[in-house]
């Protein structure tokens, strides 16, 4: 299954990487749909090895954080 990033939604559509970050985490809190399929809460490593948070999601999931931009 192909998978996209909170970050790269961020990039496409010129958005703060928080601001995906926080859409993503309200649509997992309401779970409309069983978006719990669609979209993941993990985390990354940035430039000094810290551990970052970052949603994950499929094309589904990516399609509904995408339209409510």
């Amino acid at each position: 299954m192909v998978y996209a990033s909170g970050q790269d939604v961020a990039d496409c559509f010129g958005k703060r990487h928080g601001d995906v970050l926080e859409a993503g985490r309200n649509l997992l809190k309401s779970n409309a749909g069983g978006i719990f399929r669609w979209l993941t809460e993990t985390a990354y490593a940035d430039v000094n090895g810290e551990s970052r948070p970052c949603i994950d999601m499929t094309r589904d999931g990516f399609t509904l954080v995408a339209m409510g931009f």
